[in-house]
């Protein structure tokens, strides 16, 4: 044998003693480590077993399970999905949900290269005006489940991972301030924004059917009845009925996105104007539900069903019991004067103020005079006591307030133009109807914007609104906060 084939003999013996040596090592760690494991986990009574990946020795990547095997629902993927920083392997839950929904709502929503994502923790059903492969019901309850597990089970190692999109670079007030320097960013500073009015207040959804409409078949008037002699003719009467039609009014959000705010922002800037599109949506549907005078493309809002010959198609209208030139002032008498335009049908039942919340302070904080006029000194003179549960909630007389400022202070009366409203009603009879899904389509393709390294991002969404009775609600308007 050769010198040179004895060295390369030599070297082969010393690389394979290296290489069992270093798996001798790797053994004995992980063996260490799964011992160590097992005993941390001894007389814990929550221990249900150690985490499978760390008994393989393999190091914790992430803090949950990924993609397909996740028992939530994640918009983060379906967020990065749409721009496609991820493929289908990577969203599997996310893209099986769309196809589901597509295939419910059917038209032309299953022929679009877009991606559904439902538009609340409580996916709506309705089997009359949907298709259904038999399965509907319980995959969306399924679905609901993971939405909520999606918020309490979060991965933030994978989150991070996600984000790698955004708006834009320059100037500051476009996005610029969301391309990191050296060191990451914090959390986003969100947008403080008026909360919700009948989302709270429990109104009444629906879902469209596949032609977008609903119409509901109502009575609008009762017939008469009389006394009659013996042998005279019974007058004739007939009750009157029509119906309450709601027709799909499209919403739309449309926003901007440049590629080097996705390939640089940290955090994710996209991710922030999908929450804003949804956010700014919901609340411009909220208040045109309130205040909108309604056409064939925007919704009709409840303040404005007043003037009808009918008059169980308007709204019930409360002057309150001080009038002023330029407003009144809402007393202590109004709360019940309110409840006593209700009719017999609802006034039993549960209803809620609805009012701005300086509104609110002032009636609340209202004293009556102690010692000398005006004093306002001493007693409280609004009962806004709580029913005695322990989640902190306004009333009057025993009857919740929902505050918000989605109700306007803009009311004309005379030479005042700032003036607030009171509503109160039983609110399931406001109804709601929507095609159930917000619609969140990314556009890359814009002639100029493809030139110019931009992309669109566009949300859709179509819902309508209306009253089952009108008179289930009470007005007290032009109304001075103080």
């Amino acid at each position: 044998m050769s010198i040179k084939d004895r060295i390369d003999k030599l070297k082969d013996k010393v690389t394979a003693v290296r290489d069992e040596r270093a798996e001798s090592a790797e053994t004995y760690r992980a063996k260490s480590f799964n011992d160590k494991a097992k005993d941390e986990a001894k007389g814990n009574p929550n221990y249900k077993g150690i985490n499978p990946s760390l008994l393989a020795g393999q190091p914790h990547v992430t803090t949950g399970p990924v993609c397909r095997d996740s028992q939530g629902y994640s918009f983060l993927r379906a967020a990065a999905f749409c721009d496609r920083a991820i493929g289908s392997e990577e969203c599997k839950e996310e893209v099986e949900v769309s196809n589901r929904l597509k295939s419910f709502y059917g038209n032309v929503m299953e022929k679009r290269n877009s991606m559904l994502v439902v538009a609340s923790a409580n996916p709506m059903y309705h089997g009359e005006h949907v298709r259904d492969d038999g399965n509907g019901r319980s995959f969306l309850k399924e679905l609901g489940q993971k939405l909520h597990a999606s918020v309490e089970k979060s991965d933030p190692d994978e989150a991070e991972w996600l984000r790698k999109k955004s708006l834009g670079t320059f100037p500051a007030t476009s996005g610029g301030t969301f391309i990191p320097p050296p060191t990451l960013l914090s959390d986003v500073i969100e947008l403080q924004r008026n909360r919700e009015v009948f989302a709270r207040a429990g109104a009444t959804e629906m879902t469209f059917g596949q032609n977008g409409a609903v119409s509901v078949p109502r009575q609008t008037g009762p017939a008469t009845a009389y006394f009659v002699g013996e042998g005279q003719t019974i007058t004739p009467s007939e009750l009157t009925t029509g119906q309450l039609e709601l027709r799909a009014k499209k919403l739309a959000v449309i926003t901007s996105l440049t590629v080097e705010g996705m390939n640089f922002s940290n955090p994710s800037l996209e991710a922030l104007a999908r929450r804003d599109m949804a956010a700014v949506g919901a609340l411009r549907a909220d208040q045109a539900m309130l205040e909108d005078p309604g056409s064939t493309t925007s919704i009709k809002g409840l303040l404005n069903y007043v003037g009808d010959s009918n008059t169980y198609l308007n709204i019930n209208i409360h002057i309150a019991k001080t009038v002023g030139g330029n407003g009144d002032t809402f007393q202590p008498e109004d709360v019940l004067g309110m409840w006593g335009t209700m009719p017999d049908a609802v006034n039993d039942k549960e209803l809620k103020f609805i009012m701005r919340p300086n509104l609110f302070a002032a009636i609340a904080n209202r004293r009556s005079d102690a010692v000398t006029a005006s004093d306002s000194a001493g007693l409280f003179v609004f009962n806004t006591m709580s029913r005695g549960n322990d989640e902190f909630k306004k009333f009057l007389n025993g009857y919740e307030v929902i505050v918000s400022r989605q109700c306007s202070a803009n009311r004309v009366k005379s030479s005042a133009t700032n003036l607030n409203y009171v509503l109160l009603g039983h609110m399931p009879d406001w109804m709601i109807a929507r095609y159930g899904v917000m619609e969140l389509t990314m556009n890359p393709f814009g002639q100029t914007d493809f030139a110019n390294g931009v992309v669109r991002l566009r949300s859709l969404q179509f819902i309508d609104a209306g009253p089952r009775t009108p008179n289930s609600f009470t007005l007290c308007d032009d109304l001075l906060a103080s």
